[in-house]
């Protein structure tokens, strides 16, 4: 509960009598009622403007008038205040302390389904908060704040993932009596997350920053109050003479600070520093070469290098005590989560007290408690930025090096979790009990796993993955990576299940096996089996692991193959006898995603790849995480089978097409239909986005293919012209033209920009049920019924090349990248590559590997292989170049029609 407004210093707020007029505008939004009014309040501003503070304040006004629903302060410093997925279980837990009925009808939730909050984002926003919500009567009006947005995790390249844009779309939706005020720095992302919320009301008053005059005016009178009481404070409590510091000396301050108040607070910070005196301190400040300010921040910059400055002012030690700096305050603001300084101390292997001494001049830049055991801040994230950001700092002794603190926190990490992990490590007697049956587990965890150890056993990964190569570290860090995955990776994972944050260990380990790609060499062929096969072992076996730690040992690890993870913990085997032989291999198949009723006819992958949409008879479209299987949404609508499914080339939409003759354009983030497009007469073979995601085009059972305006949902052209149902149809490259193939054997180029046929291909004598462009768009490749490859020259429309060969209908046809060679399958069981450069059609190879209907193929990006989808139930891999087996991927149990490689 970090994250919430209560557990924040009282005096966090604004400075008395500050900002009223902001405040007054929060109140007056707040109160107004209507549709007219928007639920969404966005106030924007330059770190260091005061949003926070504006914040808090907002929240102790609307809890003493019990208007405050729920709030969650975002912070770099800690995990579980920028992770996506606590934002939705920490508001829901407010909302139940301030609404009675609330929370019981949560309680209800969470009996009926207790894995609610861990489920993907939508489910957690519809069950944990708007449904429940909605069935309390005479819901009273509520304020929900979400602090410092920008300060949130991004997941797919936006602060908080989807969740954000879920709350904009489906709270104004929900009926429900409900505001909230967001806050973040105004980044390009966060921009654009709101400007691409068509149609939605959302208060904007412009950027805090850079606001009407009235308001500036105000904020330029606020830190000039602000500066005088504190100073003023400072005087009466040091004992000196008045008057000080005079009107001069604060008129300069506050020129200076501009509309920044952090740069105010680090000066009363700074001055008030009891190890120097008031006076010479703001000597420093008034006479250390700041005049020019070149930039919004220079003035904070130009601050924090001379609070810097002054902490070895006179110090024959000032190159160890820079170094020092560097390892300790380096570490400080590079933390996953804050430490406190005995834990830091601990971590570092660093004398408490000597570290202790390397932070007592800095108390004016860091939140540092006379309570060792509470956790070392920064007072605000623009002082991480001036250290990280090459060029901020000016004086490179105290310049930050990112890769090279992330190495050294790594090797940290490592060695802490090599020193204490340990099998069955809270002394648990019972082998087969469940997590959550353990007595006292919660203080076995406090006893047996101390802060330091679980920052390690969380962290360790993501400091791993930003060190930097070029260190001094590096080898030592490969060596102790080497070291940990041979003797505790296992205790590793029990350690996080215990803690109960057992996804963790998949995060982690995808992270290495990305570091794995870029440094094979350097990891080794041992260290990175043993990555692989914890990973495998996490995947497969996370359903037991996650709810009983020690199963780890006593089913999942008597049941993985013969790999290097076996080899390595045979030791922690319990005595079981194995009545079948272990196998050798890890199955093929990394996940298996259940939840489609009957046949998936499609599979599109996000552009990243971390996400897929499968299309299916059962009438549903469904989105999958690919990282670890679980369905990020359901998205309902179609009125019967699916046919078709398609990511927007930036991946923001859905589009689908169905049986019912319909296309609808989701929502790609929150699964909210935004379209129902109709207009054909019959079922809807195939819908696409053009490159540019401005158009969709569709082929119909009807023998038309229409063409819809993305960003209005509007139906712009339908191109007749074929006389059978249209089977086939894709952009040329650029966007411009549209190729078309139909059950009337013909082929069939269109324009886009004028919506007219500009060409017939005809010299097919049954369906064509391929049509593919080559990469340049000069040729067109077709593939028919008839069982003949034909290739065009697009711009005269002419056949140039016919291959025969095969013995059944062309199921499949495909240029590779550079064009010389066409891969086709048929329903005779064949995969045959053709040499593009001829016009009788050489085989380069004939492939017989399946032993029933090739319905797909599928290029690696790499172009190394190729995969096949069969009726025979399974995947092949062939090797590019020659056609060679690499792998037959079984699992399935009916035909396979749709391949995609992420």
């Amino acid at each position: 509960m970090t994250a919430s407004y209560f557990a924040r210093a009282p005096d966090s707020g604004c400075f008395a009598g500050t900002r009223k007029t902001l405040i007054d505008r929060i109140s007056v939004w707040f109160k107004e009622n209507g549709s007219r009014v928007p639920q969404i309040f966005w106030l924007s501003g330059s770190g260091g403007t005061g949003k926070t503070a504006v914040s808090h304040t907002v929240c102790e006004k609307m809890h003493a008038n019990g208007q405050l629903g729920a709030s969650f302060f975002f912070s770099r410093d800690e995990a579980d205040r920028r992770r996506v997925a606590s934002i939705i279980p920490t508001l829901a837990f407010q909302l139940a302390s301030v609404n009675s009925v609330y929370r019981r009808k949560l309680c209800d939730v969470l009996k009926a389904h207790p894995d609610a909050p861990s489920r993907a984002q939508q489910y957690q926003l519809k069950e944990l908060l708007l449904d429940p919500l909605k069935e309390v009567p005479s819901l009273p009006p509520y304020l929900i704040i979400l602090d410092a947005l920008d300060e949130c995790n991004k997941e797919r390249a936006m602060e908080g993932g989807d969740l954000i844009p879920l709350i904009l779309r489906e709270l104004p939706n929900s009926g429900l009596n409900i505001k909230v005020l967001i806050t973040s720095r105004p980044e390009r992302s966060i921009k654009n997350m709101f400007n691409a919320r068509r149609g939605m009301k959302i208060y904007d008053p412009s950027v805090l920053h850079d606001i009407d005059q009235s308001v500036v005016k105000e904020d330029i009178a606020n830190i000039a109050s602000y500066l005088a009481y504190h100073l003023q404070r400072i005087q009466i409590d040091r004992d000196i003479t008045p008057p000080w510091p005079g009107d001069q000396v604060l008129s300069d301050l506050v020129t200076r600070a501009g509309l920044f108040f952090i740069f105010a607070a680090t000066i009363v910070n700074f001055v008030a520093d009891t190890y120097y005196s008031p006076q010479a301190q703001l000597q420093r400040l008034l006479y250390s070469g700041n005049a020019e300010l070149r930039a919004a921040y220079t003035q904070v910059d130009l601050l924090y290098l001379q609070v810097l400055r002054t902490s070895v002012e006179g110090r024959i030690d000032a190159s160890d005590l820079c170094a020092r700096f560097g390892k300790v305050v380096g570490a400080i603001i590079l933390l996953q989560d804050p430490l406190s300084i005995s834990a830091l101390a601990h971590l570092l292997a660093h004398d408490e007290a000597d570290l202790e001494g390397a932070l007592n001049p800095l108390h004016s830049l860091l939140d540092v408690p006379s309570n060792r055991n509470e956790p070392v801040r920064i007072f605000h994230p623009s002082f991480r930025e001036f250290l990280l950001i090459q060029g901020r700092c000016q004086d490179s002794r105290f310049a930050v090096s990112e890769g090279r603190t992330h190495a050294q926190l790594a090797l940290c990490c490592l060695n802490v979790m090599l020193r204490h992990l340990k099998r069955n490590i809270c002394s648990i007697d019972n082998d087969i009990v469940l997590n959550s049956e353990i007595p006292d587990l919660e203080s076995k965890l406090r006893e047996c796993i101390p802060p330091v150890l679980s920052y390690a056993c969380r962290h360790w990964g993501e400091h791993l993955s930003h060190a930097a190569r070029d260190t001094d570290h590096w080898e030592e860090l490969i060596g102790r990576l080497s070291e940990f995955t041979s003797t505790k990776l296992l205790y590793w994972i029990e350690a996080l299940s215990l803690e109960g944050r057992f996804p963790l260990c998949i995060n982690n380990l995808v992270t290495l096996l990305g570091l794995i790609l870029l440094e094979a060499n350097a990891v080794g062929p041992k260290t990175s089996n043993l990555i692989y096969d914890a990973y495998r072992l996490v995947l497969d076996f996370h359903r037991v692991i996650n709810v009983s730690a020690l199963q780890l040992y006593h089913s999942a690890l008597v049941f993985i193959p013969n790999c290097s993870l076996l080899h390595a913990y045979r030791h922690e085997l319990p005595s079981v006898r194995m009545t079948s032989p272990r196998t050798e291999e890890w199955d093929v198949s990394l996940l298996v995603l259940e939840g489609h009723r009957s046949s998936v006819n499609m599979v599109s992958l996000s552009r990243e790849g971390n996400r897929a949409a499968s299309a299916s008879d059962d009438g549903d479209v469904r989105v999958w995480d690919t990282l670890n299987g679980g369905q990020v949404s359901c998205l309902k609508g179609h009125e019967g089978p699916v046919k078709s499914v398609e990511y927007s080339p930036d991946s923001s939409h859905i589009v689908s097409g169905g049986s019912d003759a319909t296309i609808h354009l989701w929502d790609a983030v929150t699964g909210f239909n935004i379209s129902t497009l109709t207009g054909h007469k019959g079922g809807v073979n195939s819908a696409i986005f053009s490159s540019d995601g401005c158009n969709i085009v569709s082929a119909s059972e009807d023998s038309t293919l229409c063409i819809w305006d993305v960003l209005e949902n509007k139906h712009l052209a339908s191109l007749n012209g074929h006389s059978g149902p249209v089977t086939c149809v894709t952009f040329l490259a650029d966007g411009s033209r549209i190729l078309s193939g139909s059950v009337d054997s013909t082929i069939r180029l269109w324009d886009l920009k004028t919506k007219s046929m500009v060409g017939r291909l005809i010299g097919h004598a049954a369906a064509v049920k391929s049509v593919t462009f080559s990469s340049h768009g000069k040729k067109v490749v077709s593939g028919s019924s008839d069982g003949i490859i034909r290739v065009w020259d697009a711009a005269s429309r002419s056949c140039i090349a016919e291959y025969r060969g095969h013995s059944g209908p062309v199921e499949c046809t495909r240029f590779t990248p550079d064009g010389t060679h066409i891969l086709s399958s048929s329903a005779d069981r064949t995969i045959r590559k053709w040499d593009a450069s001829t016009s009788d059609g050489s085989v380069v190879y004939e492939v017989n590997v399946h032993h029933g209907i090739i319905h797909c193929l599928a290029l690696s990006h790499d172009d190394k292989v190729v995969a096949s989808g069969s009726a025979d139930h399974t995947i092949c891999i062939l090797n590019m170049d020659n056609g060679s087996n690499v792998a037959t991927l079984e699992g399935h149990t009916d035909e396979v029609y749709t391949i995609e490689f992420s």
